[in-house]
């Protein structure tokens, strides 16, 4: 790299390779070692008149997301005056405190109101992402719904549920190896008369924990029906005796089952976590998250076709088969 003591001093070649550089994985840590992270920060806004891309994976599938150029009035430009850390003055500008805005300048109440809606939607989608990223990446094996017999349990009682349940499964990987401890990812729905009941994942049942049902039993019509097709489901005698009805079938598509899970995280569920100070999904401990396969890459992006497009990013998603390992659309 090379040597300079700001830096308007660099050529514009060397002045993108210092930038480059500042964005690695190693030039982040040697600028934070020395308590330069606004150089990272300035390196980013000086690099975001290029496009970069970032590949992600989760379990069998690999996310493209192609961040587009935004137009922007740069913050340094070359020349200018700068200080020790080579941060323009304009860089280090505090913002200006609220009550000093003179009023024709502050926000209307309707464009306050239309950005408290962005942030909204903004954090449903993040919550929405979230989900799907610990679904597609920890091997799930069932699919579950999960009730609470009024005569056990205070069905309202969300808290009370989720300490409950967490010391069931905390209870049963007692004796268990680490690779066959229970993991569970579950999301709240509520009822309209405001009980709550549960969906989501499970993994490390055994066939000794699971029980299948049977046609010979009384059951809802629902389930009768799916059993007369075919389809496989289980009780969890456990939960039932400590909780209530349980019903669970296996996972055969991962990827499609993760996509769905996000569908339970509602505007309404968000409006009653937001106002309850609730959380939005209960997950396990130690649950693995993506892997970042590239970060803010400025290499020439191999693809043209994408799943999702909008103003700011590009989309595609690609599907790894788990036992050739070959890669397709």
């Amino acid at each position: 790299m090379p040597k300079f003591d700001k830096l308007s001093d660099l050529s514009e070649k060397e002045f993108r390779e210092y930038t480059s550089y500042l964005l690695t994985t190693e030039g982040n840590k040697a600028a934070r070692k020395i308590g330069a992270d606004n150089l990272i920060n300035h390196a980013v806004r000086e690099r975001a008149t290029d496009d970069v891309w970032n590949l992600y994976r989760y379990g069998d599938v690999l996310k493209v997301v192609y961040i587009k150029t935004l137009p922007h009035r740069k913050t340094c430009e070359r020349g200018k005056k700068t200080n020790v850390s080579g941060i323009t003055a304009e860089e280090s500008t505090p913002k200006i405190h609220e009550n000093l805005i003179p009023d024709k300048f502050k926000k209307s109440e309707k464009s306050a109101e239309k950005e408290k809606q962005q942030r909204f939607s903004q954090s449903l989608s993040r919550t929405k992402a979230r989900i799907f990223e610990l679904a597609a990446c920890n091997e799930f094996t069932h699919f579950c719904t999960f009730t609470q017999d009024e005569e056990k349990r205070d069905r309202f009682d969300l808290n009370a549920f989720r300490t409950d349940f967490a010391q069931l499964v905390r209870n049963m990987n007692r004796d268990r190896a680490e690779g066959a401890k229970i993991r569970y990812l579950l999301i709240p729905e509520k009822h309209k008369n405001g009980a709550w009941h549960m969906h989501g994942l499970l993994k490390g049942l055994t066939p000794e924990d699971l029980r299948p049902f049977t046609l010979d039993e009384k059951l809802p019509q629902k389930l009768r029906k799916q059993l007369k097709e075919g389809v496989k489901i289980y009780d969890w005698t456990r939960y039932r005796r400590a909780f209530g009805y349980f019903t669970c079938t296996e996972i055969e598509n991962a990827v499609a089952v993760s996509k769905y899970v996000t569908k339970y995280i509602t505007k309404d569920l968000k409006t009653t976590a937001t106002e309850s100070g609730m959380h939005l999904f209960f997950a396990s401990q130690g649950l693995k998250s993506r892997e970042v396969l590239k970060w803010r890459s400025f290499e020439k992006c191999p693809f043209e076709k994408w799943d999702f497009e909008n103003d700011y990013v590009k989309v595609k998603e690609l599907q790894i088969n788990p036992e050739t390992g070959v890669i397709s659309d």
